[in-house]
């Protein structure tokens, strides 16, 4: 007995296959993967999956860039469908093209109201950033320690004092 496949997207469930393309410097023209290859890939690092579609992903980036100032996680991030055509991608970012609209998402979670996803390394979802949600980085650290995301090392920023 077969049934239909159904890509849902629950926090502790497997990320579900989606089919997704990305420019690869290695491999030249944009090339076909899956979000499974994304997972294997980055096996060694959380994945983070911002639609561009929700209308804060600018936002999400420039958070993730703030809080990258004061610490370090091992995470890639991957922009879906983002526009980033005249974005250069900063280190440990993606831009990927899908169809995000065939994702479903757990009962009470609009597709248009997610933020980010946050994959493990074992390809589950650890985390679903949903509006509302205060994009600082202070709430996105706490957010991904509280999902057991440790940081690599945090960053100390240099203060001078006048003698």
């Amino acid at each position: 007995r077969r049934t239909k496949f159904s890509p849902r997207v629950k926090v502790g469930s497997r990320f579900p296959h989606l089919q997704v393309s990305w420019w690869r410097r290695e491999t030249g023209p944009p090339c076909v993967y899956s979000t499974i290859d994304l997972v294997a890939e980055h096996k060694r690092s959380f994945l983070i999956l911002v639609p561009g579609s929700s209308g804060r992903a600018r936002e999400v980036r420039d958070t993730l860039a703030s809080l990258h100032e004061e610490v370090s996680f091992a995470v890639t991030t991957a922009f879906v469908n983002f526009g980033a055509d005249s974005v250069d991608p900063r280190p440990g970012e993606l831009f990927v093209e899908a169809d995000w609209s065939k994702l479903e998402f757990d009962v009470g979670i609009e597709a248009d109201k997610v933020l980010a996803v946050v994959v493990r390394p074992d390809g589950h979802v650890a985390a679903i950033l949903k509006d509302p949600f205060r994009l600082t980085p202070y709430e996105v650290r706490t957010k991904l320690t509280d999902i057991g995301l440790a940081p690599t090392n945090t960053k100390r920023r240099s203060v001078s004092t006048a003698s």
